[in-house]
């Protein structure tokens, strides 16, 4: 009877959050005053109900790039990569730098003498991408991180129709319905023999040869979810606007291709695969402030809580990843591989709610031209034991300084740039190798077999992790 061995070509987590990462939507569109009770034409997407009534149609065009910066230095086993053998070299630090391009086009369109309002827009999300190869054409299974991630891609583009009505003068009320398309595409490797790599190659029996027992699994799926944003807007109070909004997410469901590479122990085969995942989504509430927008000098707060604990906090959240051959069959010793692969693997995340705080001002200097900075601060969602090279996330800082013309009497032109300073975490009490794990040592609210199956083994998410980013953007605004 064959050994039934729990690989997946997400590995669990060293699987990603591949899915665990909790995903943020971290580009704030619409300039510094953006938020939940600013009425703009970017206001689709964080708060239907303050989409601008006014005298006719409104449209915002924004486009955006993001820098992203994540290092890990490797501190299991002591700090020292086991297929350095006898020289007892440490782990080199994994790091990664990746561009990813982002877009906003939002139309809103005035109707009832302005007492209904519709919207449209177009926007992308969630971006990232990660890539700690210092070659993008070889491997990766040198890269210290691989177990996480060697590389890894996400991305969505969102369609979000809206509407908003005033129930009473000052007073209005509104909801989207956004339908999002996912991508994601992931290459790793997995250590089912629990050796980091190391063993006999096909080239040199009896003798040791690095990462040569390695299992290199890649995938590439699509899917889609929806959301639903429900808001409140009041504008009857004197010199303020208050906004508050609750946006709920149905579960991502992404499936796709890929393709598990055995080593020559476990039969030296590549198996085509067909992949699947299940994840849940958090809900957000927002809760804003904004000043009028006919004062010289405008500012807006907001609050915002990412229900993250509330989704995916213990075992009943977990998500799940399926992977078969191309006919839906289990993979196994038909494919000329010695083990049995599991069909269905957890993925736990274990996450904790995330809060977002920011803060902006804009001031007029000219008639047509005008100055502002936002300040902003999210905490982390993803506990010390659950974090890993893929599952990762931070408290940040992050201050955004902006610039806008005005280009005649209906045209404005924005340029902003934002960075995102993240405090460092030093992980050393990984849940993703039950190995060294046990209920005395630790607490038990994650010595638990889903984070790392006794097979395959997952190596120790301990070690260090930083990560930086930063965003250029510039818009365009027309009152039609």
């Amino acid at each position: 009877m064959h050994q039934r061995w729990a690989i997946t070509i997400f590995c669990l987590l060293v699987s990603l959050e591949a899915l665990a990462r909790p995903f943020h939507t971290d580009r704030s569109q619409g300039g510094p005053l953006a938020g939940p009770a600013w009425s703009n034409t970017a206001s689709i997407g964080l708060n239907p109900a303050a989409m601008p009534a006014q005298s006719g149609p409104a449209f915002i065009l924004e486009g955006s790039f993001l820098q992203e910066r994540f290092s890990i230095q490797t501190t299991r086993n002591g700090g020292i990569d086991p297929n350095s053998l006898e020289e007892e070299i440490p782990y080199a630090k994994s790091s990664s730098v990746q561009w990813s391009p982002g877009g906003y086009a939002g139309l809103v369109w005035p109707l009832l003498s302005e007492r209904l309002v519709l919207g449209l827009a177009i926007q992308t999300p969630w971006q990232t991408q990660m890539d700690f190869r210092e070659d993008p054409e070889s491997s990766g299974l040198n890269v210290p991180a691989r177990y996480g991630a060697i590389a890894f891609t996400s991305s969505s583009l969102q369609f979000l129709p809206a509407i908003a009505v005033r129930a009473i003068k000052g007073v209005h009320v509104g909801s989207s319905l956004g339908l999002s398309q996912d991508k994601m595409s992931l290459l790793q490797t997995l250590d089912p023999l629990g050796s980091e790599g190391l063993g006999p190659g096909p080239d040199s029996p009896g003798f040791y040869v690095p990462y040569s027992n390695d299992v290199r699994s890649e995938g590439q799926m699509t899917g889609w979810h929806l959301e639903g944003t429900f808001g409140i807007w009041v504008d009857r109070i004197p010199f303020v606007q208050l906004g508050a909004s609750y946006t709920h997410r149905a579960p991502m469901r992404i499936e796709g291709t890929g393709s598990l590479e055995f080593p020559e122990l476990m039969g030296g085969v590549t198996v085509p695969t067909r992949v699947g995942l299940t994840m849940n989504l958090a809900p957000e509430l927002r809760i804003g402030l904004a000043t009028q927008p006919d004062l010289p000098v405008q500012a807006s707060i907001s609050w915002g809580m990412e229900f993250w604990g509330t989704c995916c906090g213990d075992r009943e959240g977990d998500g799940t990843t399926t992977v078969l051959d191309e006919n839906g069959n289990i993979i196994g010793p038909d494919h000329g591989v010695i083990v049995e692969i599991a069909e269905e693997v957890y993925l736990p995340r274990r996450l904790e709610n995330s809060m977002n705080l920011r803060a902006g001002m804009e001031y007029r200097i000219l008639p047509i031209w005008s100055m502002g900075a936002h300040a902003g601060l999210r905490t982390r969602s993803v506990p010390d034991f659950a974090v890993n090279a893929l599952n990762q996330d931070f408290d940040t800082r992050e201050l955004g300084l902006h610039t806008g013309i005005q280009i005649g009497d209906s045209a404005r032109l924005g340029l902003s740039y934002t960075q995102h300073f993240s405090t460092p975490r030093s992980v050393t009490n990984s849940a993703w190798d039950v190995r060294i794990i046990s209920a005395s040592d630790v607490s038990e609210d994650y010595v638990d077999e889903r984070f790392s199956p006794q097979l395959p083994y997952t190596a120790s998410g301990n070690g260090d992790y930083s990560h930086s980013s930063q965003i250029l953007a510039m818009r365009l605004e027309f009152q039609l």
